[in-house]
């Protein structure tokens, strides 16, 4: 069903630069273009953008506003979907974007979307709703009128709600000259931390800590706390993206935010981000240590944190490092004391771990995300390295 809408998809991108995922009804992520093709949404957040598209005709769009960022769904067909965006009005750090967007909930889907935005054009909601509606006219040569576009603004459903678990919102506006200044000082850091450069790290923290303290108000120590745990989140989830070590990322990020309640400063803050930003560099820096001297090595574990939620073989990673799969297994052999097997169950089992402990995803959603051949085979191979089943795991996570 994709060919049909493609041309006028990509058109439509060409002309305004709005990234779009196509999904269908069974919850699958089809496409995804022009950003992060090979990342795909989770099955949560696809089942809530269903959901909301299914008392709606086709081709009426919903339009989801939070904060200054905004989303468009669509129902093209019986079956296909798109959403259009997210894009925001404003400079975004991860922090704001975190703490207003309610509607995503899955950890990996909001870094995703937050690297497009990042990514995408700035614009107001005419502008984009205008948008969408040229797009209705282009593909099916309907009129949508503005006014008649369903609005789904989530900021006045966090009003009512007030979600105990996501931060409130900022009580006041930041500037964006000094939000720039904020998001150039954490990509700095953040780059700093996955080349191993605890110097680079040191020198941002004596410049980056002036402008933290000088350039943002915060209105209690709560609002404190929250920044500083989005800041370690952010890190840990880097961290994971770029080296797979979920296991010991996740140690560092616990071990840091178990300690919120004592951070009642500005001060006391930025020195708890300076050293988890010098714990994570010193993390990569034991990884390149061990492993950088084989780029085959490193391109493997790359394409195997890339390719998780697929079948992975030995054959694919030597057809991606160019090499042959011999090649692969001795290079692998030296670094590790696993067969290249056995490690890419380790990741997925880890992966698994994760999700169960950390998402209200099902057992056989996970299964299926991690392309395992069915929930049974997952099962009995968690409960072999974690010695319980997954039900077990949730359950003793739950206590």
């Amino acid at each position: 069903m994709l060919q049909k809408y493609q041309q006028d998809l990509n058109v439509f991108f060409q002309a305004t630069h709005i990234p779009f995922c196509v999904f269908d009804n069974t919850l699958q992520d089809i496409f995804r273009y022009p950003l992060l093709s090979d990342q795909k949404c989770s099955r949560q957040t696809l089942k809530q953008c269903v959901g909301k598209l299914s008392n709606c005709d086709f081709h009426q769009p919903v339009i989801i506003t939070f904060s200054s960022c905004m989303l468009a769904l669509i129902a093209l067909d019986e079956q296909t979907n798109v959403m259009f965006g997210p894009i925001t009005s404003v400079p975004l750090t991860y922090h704001r974007f975190y703490g207003v967007n309610t509607f995503i909930e899955d950890l990996d889907d909001l870094l995703h979307l937050y690297k497009i935005i990042q990514c995408s054009p700035m614009m107001t909601l005419d502008q984009f709703t205008n948008s969408v509606s040229l797009f209705i006219k282009l593909a099916f040569q309907e009129e949508i009128s503005i006014k008649k576009m369903i609005s789904d603004n989530h900021e006045k459903e966090n009003e009512i709600q007030k979600d105990a678990v996501r931060p409130k919102q900022d009580k006041y506006q930041t500037p964006i000259s000094v939000l720039s200044t904020v998001i150039s000082f954490q990509k700095k850091v953040l780059q700093d931390i996955k080349n191993g450069n605890r110097q680079g790290i040191e020198e941002a923290f004596e410049v980056g800590i002036q402008i933290i303290c000088n350039n943002i108000t915060f209105a209690s120590s709560e609002d404190i706390q929250r920044f500083f745990y989005s800041y370690a989140l952010i890190c840990c989830i880097v961290i994971i993206e770029q080296y797979a070590e979920l296991k010991e990322a996740y140690d560092i990020f616990e071990a840091y935010t178990s300690m919120l309640s004592s951070i009642l400063s500005v001060s006391n803050m930025v020195e708890m981000c300076r050293r988890i930003s010098l714990e994570y560099c010193n993390l990569v820096l034991s990884r390149q240590k061990n492993r950088a001297k084989s780029s085959i090595v490193t391109n493997s574990l790359q394409y195997i944190q890339e390719h998780i939620q697929t079948k992975i073989s030995i054959d694919d990673i030597a057809h991606y490092c160019k090499v042959s799969k011999r090649t692969i297994l001795r290079h692998f052999s030296k670094y590790y004391d696993m067969s290249v097997s056995e490690y890419i169950m380790k990741v997925k089992l880890e992966k698994g771990a994760f999700l169960i402990e950390h998402s209200n995803m099902t057992f056989a959603e996970i299964s299926n995300q991690l392309a395992f051949s069915s929930q049974s085979h997952f099962s009995v191979a968690f409960k072999k390295r974690y010695h319980y089943t997954p039900q077990q795991y949730r359950n003793r996570n739950l206590r």
